[in-house]
């Protein structure tokens, strides 16, 4: 089975797929990159990576690589013009917009024309709606309901022999170890996390919040950590490489992901259940509603609220043994389903079902049928408590 892959530039969130799906199609697997990665993501710690299923699309290469596209079993396209897909969307020919949300702000409703410009192509395909609240969007530009698939970004597998080692280490801590692990920038709120600090040690509990990332509020949230005497609570150890990061993980119990509508997926909610934390997370993020069942793989809060946030953490520490609970049920989650491996097997079981024209009989995980959430999806996880 040959799939072609069309995006802006490879880089790590990608590789696990991709690595996945060239073994599984026997390297009838293609990547194709639109434009090279920018210097600003290089400077972030993104790294490149020369991999034989990767093929840029130039000048020299178009013809071939447009040949390719047009004759695939199925081809994806993320971050890439519609105009590249729009023959094989006339011929009939099975494609899947890989995509997160089309509208998280007002700016995005005003574009609407482009976007149904664009609909015309993908609406004859499905969806492989890598946010929780994505599929409402393309519902709204035009495509059926039973279109729309669940899917994700599949970062790397961590795989532990001794998963209850893992979680012991992180309980014979001295302290309660928290962790935030974002760019510095506006919609991440990196102040949530600051403020909860400030709320734990006026209630007197021992613990340490690590916070890393580099972005324009770096400055910002080093002063409100100096305003609120918050030195010897708050330690920011700055940007981390991928690795390193993985590590810090490992050795946190509870993980904080307080960005709101324009986190369209938010990896580091794979990567932090994947490493057995208690993750803390923000509704509004896309990966949110497929990853975390609330009270069971992790706790959600109202987006935006630091006072919902807060509510969830205390009560992780007026009942310690859920930090290990919730933290063991996240690392199955991601090991079991969310992961490029079953990702990859299920994607081609969605493609052999759709060329044969039958129904798919993928029952959860990625590539089953995806719900249609609204914002509202905060008030249906407290109802259903």
């Amino acid at each position: 089975m040959k799939i072609v892959y069309l995006s802006n530039f490879f880089n790590h969130h990608q590789k696990p797929l991709s690595d996945a799906l060239y073994e599984k199609t026997y390297h009838q697997y293609m990547f194709v990159e639109t434009k090279p990665m920018p210097e600003s993501f290089k400077k972030t710690g993104y790294t490149e990576y020369l991999e034989p299923y990767v093929n840029r699309y130039t000048n020299e290469t178009k013809e071939y690589i447009d040949g390719e596209i047009l004759n695939a079993d199925a081809v994806i396209c993320g971050e890439a013009p519609a105009i590249m897909i729009r023959e094989r969307a006339r011929l009939g020919r099975l494609i899947f917009k890989d995509d997160e949300r089309r509208y998280k702000a007002l700016i995005k409703y005003l574009k609407w024309p482009v976007y149904t410009y664009d609909s015309l192509i993908y609406n004859k395909g499905y969806l492989l709606s890598a946010s929780a609240y994505g599929s409402r969007d393309y519902v709204l530009s035009g495509m059926k309901p039973d279109h729309c698939f669940k899917w994700g970004y599949f970062t790397e597998l961590r795989k532990y022999d001794d998963v209850e080692g893992l979680m012991n280490k992180k309980s014979r801590e001295s302290k309660l170890s928290i962790l935030w692990a974002c760019r510095l920038i506006g919609w991440k709120h990196p102040e949530m996390a600051v403020e909860l600090a400030r709320r734990l040690k006026a209630d007197g509990v021992d613990f340490e919040l690590k916070m890393a990332g580099r972005g324009d509020k770096e400055e910002y949230i080093k002063g409100l950590i100096t305003k609120y005497g918050l030195d010897d609570v708050v330690k920011f150890v700055g940007p981390q490489k991928q690795e390193r990061l993985r590590d810090l993980m490992e050795e946190s119990q509870i993980f904080l992901a307080t960005s709101d509508q324009n986190e369209g997926w938010g990896a580091t909610v794979n990567e932090s259940m994947n490493s057995g934390c208690a993750v803390v997370a923000s509704h509004a993020i896309g990966a949110v509603p497929f990853l975390i069942e609330d009270g069971k793989s992790g706790l959600v809060f109202k987006s935006k609220n630091v006072d919902s946030m807060y509510e969830r953490v205390k009560w992780l520490i007026e009942h310690p043994d859920s930090i290990q609970e919730l933290g063991k049920e996240a690392y199955y989650t991601v090991r079991d389903v969310w992961n490029a491996d079953v990702a990859s097997s299920n994607l081609l079981n969605l493609v052999d079902s759709l060329k044969q024209g039958v129904k798919p009989n993928i029952p959860y995980g990625p590539c089953s049928k995806a719900e249609i959430f609204n914002h509202t999806y905060y008030n249906r996880v407290i109802t259903e408590k």
